[in-house]
């Protein structure tokens, strides 16, 4: 009897398990496709970009950056280790993170001046 018990106990927590995450998959995000699929997505698309650069949330997560970019790079100068190898598995990783966060940095404003030109917009950012 306590083993059908347990395994119908295992099946019912299996089954919360599949809808839990069948939750987190509907509200995943859709892929850029969507939002620069034709000409008035794109516009509304370079809207919301700008309109990101000119929110508080967006300069409150740059000086963040900024600050984790500063302390890293700090870090990068003072790095001392005595063994060789982990000394550049270090290095490597602090490059590899600074990189990160300049490219995050310049990610709205890139994707912007990719799809403008000087006259006005243009919609396709690889002519």
């Amino acid at each position: 009897m306590t083993k059908m018990r347990r395994s119908y106990t295992k099946i019912k927590k299996r089954r919360k398990r599949v809808k839990k995450a069948e939750v987190k998959a509907n509200l995943s995000i859709p892929s850029t496709k969507k939002y620069f699929k034709d000409k008035d997505d794109i516009r509304m698309s370079i809207s919301a970009l700008v309109d990101l650069q000119n929110s508080y949330g967006w300069k409150i997560i740059q000086a963040y950056l900024n600050e984790s970019r500063k302390q890293m790079l700090h870090d990068l100068l003072i790095l001392d280790n005595p063994d060789i190898v982990e000394k550049n598995r270090q290095f490597v990783r602090l490059q590899d993170r600074i990189a990160f966060i300049d490219y995050v940095l310049t990610l709205p404003q890139f994707t912007i001046e990719g799809y403008q030109e000087e006259t006005g917009t243009k919609l396709d950012p690889y002519k």
